[in-house]
């Protein structure tokens, strides 16, 4: 088996490091958002979407929307950072 300077070792693993660091936005986006599902495991309907966004709505909190797939409400997406704390 091939050795080498414990120095190259440590480059190599640094420099991938980096590489996952500056990977990771590219990973996870930039949305926030919410998965809304029953606790009886049964599809969301429109009226279960409408009454998330109604909720929000009253809270006076800004989204961008939200899509049912696969039987969950997938987001809504909020606008600002604020509102996603």
């Amino acid at each position: 088996m091939l050795e080498y300077a414990r120095w190259k070792y440590i480059l190599v693993s640094l420099v991938l490091v980096i590489a996952l660091v500056f990977a990771l936005p590219n990973v996870f986006g930039s949305d926030l958002a919410l998965t809304v599902a029953t606790k009886d495991h049964t599809d969301v309907t429109q009226d279960g979407a409408k009454s998330v966004e109604d909720f929000l709505k009253s809270k006076s909190i800004p989204f961008k929307g939200a899509d049912i797939e696969g039987g969950r409400l997938i987001g809504p997406s909020f606008w600002e950072f604020s509102s996603r704390l």
